[in-house]
């Protein structure tokens, strides 16, 4: 049972005895069993084991179940999720066909829930219809997501092209190395539009084809407000940035720079505050950053630390790197 798990001794290496990692590769083990008997099941269903495991009953049974439930047809995609909505809703950037939600949801709007209300209110604003759902319909609706009682069917949003004005007007952009996954670009999102990020890029061809749903829900509505850009390939990208003076930094840890031929990374706090615009640029969920973009930035960059082996998009610690060297140039420019 714990031959796949003694691969993952290394997450281990802060353990005081061998009887205590002895005790959490049983942990671990246990939950790759688990993981293993949801099989297919568990990527397009988020919410469905819950609540088969609510309604006593196995999850195919309640997939199979779930098969008759009828449900409105669609013209667009479905955005599911109460701030993707309600983000959907004010950005007024996609076109909006109907608006679906539980009879609860639309109870609590003609009483005190102000995000309820709102969502109401631009919904009939814009004139878009709306109906009410049950449960069993939205999931259905929303292939089981976290919809939070409210979706809608709209067109879907597409990557903008990153024009001249763009560029000229921007201080700091983030660069997508090849990551793929909706959650991460989500988040990823989420926090560059905290922090004021003048764009996420990604190449064509080196990332998902298009912006979804998924992506709207991870990045809690921010992607429906956030400009995404696509460009024809990084090298012809460099050159553009290059020409009005933007300066690339690197994400890495010491170990992966190492292996890829290049010195240690500069520590963040020894990383002198930039004045000029930049780049950032994460690598994707499997091996960072491509040694042929690495070797075109002007700067490697990592944040000390004693727990962490890699730094692609996927490990918190890059994020936090990213919106570190971010806020040291915002702050800066101020």
């Amino acid at each position: 049972m714990y031959s796949n798990c003694l691969l993952k001794w290394r997450k281990f290496h802060f353990v005081e005895s061998r009887r205590t990692a002895v005790d959490l590769l049983k942990i671990y083990a246990e939950k790759f069993v688990r993981r293993k008997t949801l099989n297919d099941h568990y990527r397009p269903f988020n919410s469905a084991f819950r609540k088969a495991l609510t309604a006593g009953v196995e999850i195919n049974a309640y997939c199979k179940r779930n098969r008759s439930v009828m449900v409105p047809k669609v013209r667009g995609e479905i955005v599911y999720g109460t701030y993707p909505v309600l983000e959907a809703l004010k950005a007024n950037r996609r076109s909006i066909y109907k608006l679906f939600a539980k009879a609860s949801v639309l109870g609590r709007a003609k009483q005190d829930d102000i995000i309820a209300k709102k969502i109401l209110r631009l919904a009939n604003d814009s004139g878009v219809d709306i109906k009410a759902l049950n449960a069993d319909q939205l999931d259905v609706l929303t292939e089981y997501q976290l919809h939070n009682g409210l979706c809608i069917d709209a067109s879907p949003l597409s990557y903008e092209v990153l024009c001249d004005e763009d560029i000229v007007n921007a201080k700091i952009f983030l660069y997508l190395d090849k990551v793929l996954d909706p959650g991460n670009i989500g988040a990823i999102i989420r926090s560059c539009f905290y922090f004021r990020i003048d764009g996420v890029i990604l190449a064509r061809d080196q990332g998902p084809k298009t912006l979804t749903a998924a992506m709207s829900k991870a990045s809690a509505g921010a992607l429906e407000r956030f400009p995404v850009y696509t460009v024809e390939d990084f090298p012809s990208f460099r050159k553009r940035l290059r020409n009005v003076g933007f300066k690339f930094i690197a994400t890495s840890d010491e170990n992966s720079a190492i292996t890829k031929g290049y010195q240690s990374p500069i520590r963040l706090p020894d990383f002198r505050p930039i004045n000029d615009k930049v780049v950032i640029i994460l690598g994707d969920e499997g091996r960072g950053i491509a040694t042929d973009i690495l070797s075109q930035c002007d700067y490697i960059v990592q944040i000390p630390t004693s727990s962490v082996e890699c730094t692609d998009c996927s490990k918190r610690k890059v994020v936090r790197s990213t919106t570190r060297v971010t806020l040291t140039g915002r702050c800066q420019q101020r």
